[in-house]
C-alpha cells in the first residue's frame, strides 16, 4: 500500500508484540521476522534456506542441549535455526 507509512507499519508491529499476539523470530545475521503468538506457543525451531532465504518450521527439539553447558550454568532458554538448502533449491 503505497499510502502506508513504515513508521505505521512499527508501531502496528510494536503494539502486536506488545499485546501478545505475535513474537519476535529473531534469525543470526538477519532481520527479525514474526509469527503468530498461538503458533510459538508450540516450542519449535527454524530452518533457513541459503538460496532462498525462505524460513521453515522445524518440529520437535534436540534433548541433551544442558550436556553443553559449563558447570553451574543454567539453561532458562534456547534458540537453534539450521540453515542449508531446502528441497526446492537443492534440486
Amino acid at each position: 500500500m503505497s499510502t502506508l507509512g513504515i513508521a505505521t507499519v512499527y508501531r502496528t508491529i510494536s503494539k502486536l508484540v506488545g499485546g501478545g499476539s505475535i513474537v519476535v523470530v529473531p534469525l543470526p545475521g538477519e532481520p527479525d521476522r514474526y509469527e503468530s503468538a498461538e503458533k510459538a506457543e508450540k516450542h519449535h525451531h527454524h530452518f533457513r534456506c541459503d538460496e532462498c532465504g525462505r524460513v521453515f518450521d522445524l518440529v520437535g527439539c534436540v534433548s541433551g542441549l544442558s550436556k553443553l553447558v559449563p558447570p553451574g550454568f543454567e539453561v532458562l532458554g534456547h534458540d537453534l535455526t539450521l540453515t542449508g538448502r531446502c528441497s526446492a533449491c537443492a534440486v
